[in-house]
């Protein structure tokens, strides 16, 4: 909803790849940094020989989120809404069967799977989509979840390969139902300033929230072993609390005068 396609391709190219490659590629140098100062246990696999292919690992959702908007941007010069459908859908059981069959470094095949979310973002905004019935978004979500389970199917996934091309069309329709869900709350909520706040340092939360998890973790390990369900909220609470802290803290150092290029802000 935030990307301009009518850009030319050179403005284009290098706007996404200030917000998105050299984030990726900072954000898991220091999150990999942190974890091997805190536990000096953490793989630094980018000092090996193929740094240059398996940096761009971690942080899979901003690197095929970065491929995902190039094949967007070249496809959408396609001008009949159907048969572009029908290119992304192609694309995209490529993807799937890729999927789990060669090494995905680089996250080209999770981008060929999610590039057709792209197209239905862009044909929502373009239609100005609006609804107030909350079931048009929760009903069939609901269905469809309750008929997976109650006749025991796998809900589809991308994750480890277990997204299949007979999943498609669950899968379709449970993303687009999430969408509109998500569509639904958004209208339905007033400003807030906190999550206001927290929006515009998604990307450092997004980027470094694993490795705080791993930090808090290591910290309070003996701490969290054997605790009653009580005690387990208490945990998760204080866990939540710690992570959006650090993260908060480190959103606000990323963004001064000599780091925010990080970010890609400059």
């Amino acid at each position: 909803f935030c990307s301009n396609f009518d850009k030319p391709y050179k403005m284009f190219l290098w706007s996404d790849f200030k917000a998105l490659m050299i984030p990726a590629i900072s954000l898991t140098i220091l999150c990999d940094s942190i974890g091997y100062l805190s536990t000096g246990n953490t793989d630094l696999y980018y000092l090996d020989t193929y740094f240059a292919i398996r940096l761009l690992s971690p942080l899979w959702f901003l690197i095929a989120l970065f491929w995902c908007k190039q094949i967007h941007y070249w496809l959408r010069r396609i001008k009949k809404g159907v048969l572009l459908l029908m290119v992304y859908l192609i694309i995209m059981v490529i993807g799937v069967w890729l999927n789990g069959k060669v090494m995905d470094y680089w996250h080209l095949g999770s981008s060929m799977i999610y590039a057709i979310f792209i197209f239905i973002g862009e044909q929502l905004k373009k239609w100005n989509f609006q609804f107030d019935d909350w079931k048009i978004c929760v009903v069939p979500y609901i269905m469809l979840i309750g008929g997976l389970r109650l006749f025991s199917l796998e809900i589809p996934s991308n994750y480890n390969g277990q997204l299949r091309i007979e999943t498609i069309p669950l899968n379709m329709i449970g993303v687009v139902a999430g969408i509109l869900m998500v569509l639904y709350v958004a209208k339905k909520m007033t400003q807030n300033r906190c999550l206001e706040y927290l929006g515009r340092h998604s990307l450092v939360i997004y980027g470094m929230h694993q490795a705080i998890i791993g930090l808090f973790c290591f910290i309070f390990q003996e701490s969290l072993i054997g605790l009653n369900m009580r005690m387990s909220v208490v945990a998760l609470f204080a866990l939540l609390t710690f992570v959006i802290s650090i993260c908060v803290m480190f959103a606000w150092l990323l963004n001064k005068e000599y780091l925010k290029w990080m970010i890609g802000k400059w």
